[in-house]
């Protein structure tokens, strides 16, 4: 019995160090600012980034083989998963587009309705249906990795901010890609990626009270 505590708890100290080096791996890759953190950043972003193009490059040749797809898919579901506590409602989006059924998905309101971009919008326009209007990634990173373009319908009681069909662009066109930080870390995803995996378009919105405002 001894001998086996010991053969655990060394297994257990090799876990925990293990678990320690990628936490701290992880921290210098996406939030750190030293040299060395900012070199490893830069290294891994170019690596990641260029083998994304590759697969869109790949996809829109139409020559992805089952083995890739099955990866596409395993990335899918690690990245809604990553994104997930950062930026939830792209996360709940993106899910529902690659494996919903094409129903409406309501999104929740939390962050739009303090979105100090969308006040400055929704106070410019004013009241009725506004639309498709778009917005750059840095006005507000959240709210452009769920609705951009995005549609308002504003009236005195009530604020709803939708987009009537959610679909990316075919395989073939691999010109158009979403910047996706996660950290300081920046990566390109590519759109006709996401529709080779057989997505189903969708009406999406989110809506409050326009006295929360």
């Amino acid at each position: 019995m001894a001998r086996l505590s010991k053969t655990v708890r060394r297994t257990l100290f090799s876990l925990v160090c293990v678990t320690v080096f990628f936490v701290l791996l992880l921290c210098c890759i996406i939030q750190l600012e030293d040299q060395f953190s900012k070199y490893l950043r830069s290294s891994v972003q170019r690596g990641i980034n260029g083998y994304v193009a590759g697969l869109s490059k790949g996809t829109a040749e139409n020559r992805l083989t089952i083995v890739d797809k099955s990866i596409l898919h395993v990335g899918a579901l690690a990245g809604i998963a990553a994104s997930y506590f950062s930026y939830p409602e792209a996360s709940s989006l993106l899910f529902h587009y690659i494996y919903g059924d094409g129903e409406q998905l309501k999104l929740s309101s939390s962050y739009f309705r303090k979105s100090k971009y969308l006040k400055r919008v929704i106070q410019g326009y004013g009241n009725g249906l506004h639309g498709p209007l778009s917005l750059r990634q840095g006005d507000d990173w959240r709210l452009s990795l769920a609705f951009n373009p995005y549609f308002l319908n504003i009236s005195s009681e009530k604020v709803v901010i939708f987009h009537p069909k959610i679909e990316f662009v075919r395989p073939s066109d691999g010109s158009v890609f979403t910047v996706v930080p996660i950290g300081k870390l920046k990566l390109n995803i590519y759109d006709n990626i996401v529709s080779t995996l057989s997505p189903t378009p969708f009406y999406v919105y989110a809506e409050w009270n326009a006295e929360t405002e």
